[in-house]
């Protein structure tokens, strides 16, 4: 489990938190800030550690109670592995076991795959739990979803990470890399509408599903920061995606 303490929602000014606490509405120009404090992002490896749900949900309830009486004022607790397998019953993304490939019967996976698709035979929303409990012990709670994660890219085919709208939608790629020795160019161009709105409904879905206990959405562009192949060089792709512009103002 990687767990990343940052002292603000913006990490490198790649992270987007949107704020949704009541009455903070403010006028035109001025900035809209919640007092998240000292943020934990917990990437969820941790959300379903055994065959028997019940084990699991006890598990990850005791993990986030171990944040009371710590400085940690916010809980951004991520919806997915990645940005495509996500750890609740998704109408619009993936989840654990929508398609078998070699690589499920290997190692760790094997193991993973069993816990997570028995967890979510049993009803069991981690993401849910995670923020009952945060709000529970008197933290504030943001999902967060990573934007282009490129954990799959290595062999997208057979990955346990690969969703089922990247193999539907190959041809939405970057088609090269600007990094040398990994394949970045695998990664989903958010230069194509599909590809936004794809992202924008999983965004929606989030809301809609966690808005009784969110305080704040992560939009979590730090695994990757490619986002959308421009005419410049490959190199100068980083932190640079104009057509975001206008997933924003959706």
């Amino acid at each position: 489990m990687t767990r990343q303490l940052s002292s603000a929602c913006h990490c490198l000014g790649m992270l987007l938190t949107v704020a949704l606490t009541p009455g903070l509405a403010l006028a035109a120009g001025q900035e809209i800030r919640a007092e998240f404090g000292l943020i934990l992002n917990d990437d969820g490896d941790l959300s379903c550690t055994a065959a028997d749900p019940a084990e699991s949900r006890r598990r990850l309830e005791e993990m986030v109670d171990s944040l009371r009486g710590t400085p940690v004022q916010t809980l951004a607790y991520s919806v997915g592995a990645g940005s495509d397998i996500l750890y609740y019953p998704t109408r619009i993304a993936s989840v654990w076991g929508w398609r078998e490939t070699p690589a499920y019967a290997s190692g760790p996976w094997k193991e993973r795959i069993r816990n997570a698709t028995a967890s979510a035979a049993a009803g069991v929303d981690s993401v849910r739990i995670a923020g009952e409990r945060a709000k529970a012990i008197g933290l504030r709670f943001v999902p967060s979803f990573r934007m282009n994660d490129s954990h799959f890219v290595r062999d997208p085919l057979n990955y346990p990470l690969t969703g089922r709208f990247w193999m539907e939608n190959q041809d939405r790629t970057l088609g090269v890399s600007p990094v040398k020795g990994y394949d970045y160019s695998k990664l989903l161009d958010f230069a194509h509408p599909e590809v936004r709105a794809h992202r924008l409904a999983v965004i929606e879905e989030i809301i809609e599903r966690y808005g009784d206990l969110m305080d704040g959405l992560e939009l979590d562009f730090n695994r990757v920061q490619i986002l959308e192949a421009l005419a410049k060089p490959p190199s100068a792709w980083f932190y640079t995606a104009p057509s975001m512009d206008q997933l924003y103002v959706q």
